[in-house]
């Protein structure tokens, strides 16, 4: 395997670079369980808002973690935001009460949130609280990605809310965990193998997707208005993905960091993936 970082080979996912970068997640579900206590839930609180707020504290966490404080990134916080805007608490904390304590099918829970018109994003983070060993978040651009090339036939999650889909995107991500613990010989925790996916749909090269045109630009914005709105935006996408370009912004990126790190968090792909990572940056991680 290729050494990704302090010259230790990656040989499981307690490597420190991942523990770093990664593991979050599981101190990030750790201290979700303390804030929403489970065990004290009661059927005569159900409607008067505290479960819901409960949920919602778990959403706005910072955990530290690595010596470092890291927010919760699970979810869009748009999706928060809306959660905490609903008016149907005791319907929401119904629901909740159902998959959390009573245990009900996760095929009844699934279609009682779809019911309400939760975004898919935040009924797998529903789900994931629940228990992360069974459910797992989801990030859905970055998953398809990933999906398009290493799946056999087409999947996406985006746009595809269903308990179907979701079960789908659960067993994709448990063939890729049995694939990693054959490939390392260790045990592979299923957040580990998310983890793996989810870093994954950031390698995949964008250069054989089509680049947005001018009809990617809403009608509304009009020629009269925006004289040469469309033909610019068009240029700008055309140009950020021209290969020649990306290639020279490379080398004078990596003559100042030859790790290539992200300019906001830090993340580099080289220190963490080693020879797998080499030549890959994004704006942010």
């Amino acid at each position: 395997m290729a050494e990704v970082a302090e010259g230790e080979p990656f040989r499981d996912f307690g490597h420190p670079a991942i523990e770093r970068h990664e593991n979050y997640k599981k101190s990030l579900f750790n201290d979700a369980q303390e804030v929403l206590d489970l065990p004290g839930w009661l059927p005569g609180r159900i409607g008067n808002g505290e479960y819901r707020d409960r949920v919602l504290r778990t959403m706005k966490l910072s955990v530290r973690h690595g010596g470092r404080t890291i927010q919760n990134n699970l979810l869009n916080w748009r999706n928060a935001g809306r959660f905490s805007e609903r008016a149907d608490v005791a319907e929401m904390e119904e629901a909740l009460f159902d998959l959390y304590v009573r245990d009900v099918g996760e095929v009844t829970c699934f279609a009682r949130f779809e019911a309400l018109d939760l975004p898919y994003q935040l009924i797998a983070y529903l789900f994931f609280l629940k228990d992360r060993h069974r459910y797992l978040p989801i990030t859905q651009r970055r998953f398809d990605g990933a999906f398009e090339v290493l799946c056999d036939h087409p999947f996406r999650t985006s746009h595809e809310r269903s308990h179907a889909n979701y079960s789908t995107f659960l067993s994709l991500v448990q063939e890729a965990q049995a694939w990693l613990q054959e490939r390392l010989g260790a045990e592979v925790d299923l957040l580990d193998a998310h983890s793996f996916l989810y870093t994954y749909g950031a390698l995949v090269d964008p250069h054989h997707r089509k680049a947005p045109g001018p009809e990617a630009i809403k009608e509304e914005f009009s020629a009269e208005l925006f004289a040469e709105g469309k033909e610019s935006f068009y240029l700008h996408r055309q140009r950020e993905r021209d290969p020649a370009l990306v290639r020279k912004a490379k080398e004078l990126f990596i003559r100042r960091d030859p790790l290539m790190r992200c300019e906001v968090c830090g993340f580099s792909f080289r220190e963490q993936y080693g020879e797998l990572g080499e030549g890959y940056i994004e704006a942010h991680h």
